[in-house]
């Protein structure tokens, strides 16, 4: 009777202990999720902050961006006005002079004064040519060769039509050259070819005067020929005596050009100009990126 008294009590004992042992190992299993899901809203918590903040970040740098790109449009605008403005007046103080220039010249009716005055203004005027050219353009930094010359050269034949000499143009280099550069080849082109004006014909004399201008291998090359009698022994590159070819030395300087005058009939002046020196590197309209 004891012994079944003992075992069951013992049985009852066990039970028990175990029945707190399940209740223990649950508690823990129960603080232990616990934790494990505070870790997880911290950890969460944490990573939610930092995308917060990224965003924050982001749109802040977005709303800076396109701040700033609205500052430099407006500027751009602005630069383009002035730029405009400024190449607008410049045309228009370069035509005032050659206004004055002709007034000057056909005062007193003396043929001489005229042609004194001639060389100047065709100078004058191949330099307004340039800023003519941007009128109407979308960048205010750079000519297309082309255009440039075509119009230089149509100008130089209206200028001396009291010759019966045509000149002719083949310009194939269609390449944007920086506006000084341009002014500097419009100059040279002037002299050359006014140099088979002044020597190479008479006044009445028929002929023409050809003038090409092509690209290879990086290299602008211009030629200037004439079907005249051609240019007389002083006139030589290497040494600069006359008005025309000292003003053709400077300018060659300025371009880095080789200079070549071959004294062949139906041959004439031969200008290699670098690409590198002259061409504009990026053809951007003014107010874009």
């Amino acid at each position: 009777m004891r012994s079944a008294t003992l075992g069951a009590a013992l049985n009852l004992i066990a039970a028990g202990f175990i029945a707190y042992l399940f209740v223990v190992i649950a508690s823990l299993r129960l603080r232990e999720m616990a934790n494990r899901q505070t870790e997880l809203a911290r950890l969460v918590a944490e990573r939610t902050k930092d995308l917060q903040e990224e965003a924050d970040r982001r749109r802040v740098a977005e709303e800076e961006a396109t701040a700033t790109a609205e500052r430099n449009e407006a500027l751009a605008g602005d630069r383009e006005v002035l730029l405009r403005e400024l190449h607008h007046r410049s045309k228009n103080d370069l035509q005032m002079i050659l206004s004055l220039l002709s007034l000057r010249a056909e005062k007193g009716d003396r043929p001489e004064l005229v042609e004194l005055f001639r060389p100047t203004q065709d100078r004058i005027r191949t330099i307004a040519l340039v800023h003519e050219q941007l009128d109407g353009s979308k960048r205010f930094d750079a000519v297309v060769l082309r255009d440039y010359l075509e119009h230089l050269l149509a100008h130089l034949q209206i200028s001396h039509r009291d010759y019966s000499v045509e000149v002719k143009a083949e310009i194939d280099a269609e390449v944007s050259i920086k506006l000084e550069s341009a002014t500097h080849i419009g100059l040279l082109v002037h002299e050359l070819v006014l140099c088979s004006y002044r020597y190479s014909f008479e006044p009445g004399v028929s002929g023409s005067i050809s003038v090409s201008a092509s690209t290879e291998n990086g290299t602008l090359r211009i030629s200037i020929s004439d079907t005249g009698i051609g240019l007389p022994p002083e006139i030589d590159p290497a040494a600069p005596d006359e008005d025309e070819i000292a003003i053709v030395a400077g300018l060659v300087k300025r371009l880095s050009c080789k200079l070549s005058l071959d004294r062949t009939p139906g041959a004439g002046w031969t200008a290699m100009i670098p690409l590198d020196v002259v061409q504009q590197s990026t053809l951007s309209p003014v107010g874009t990126a």
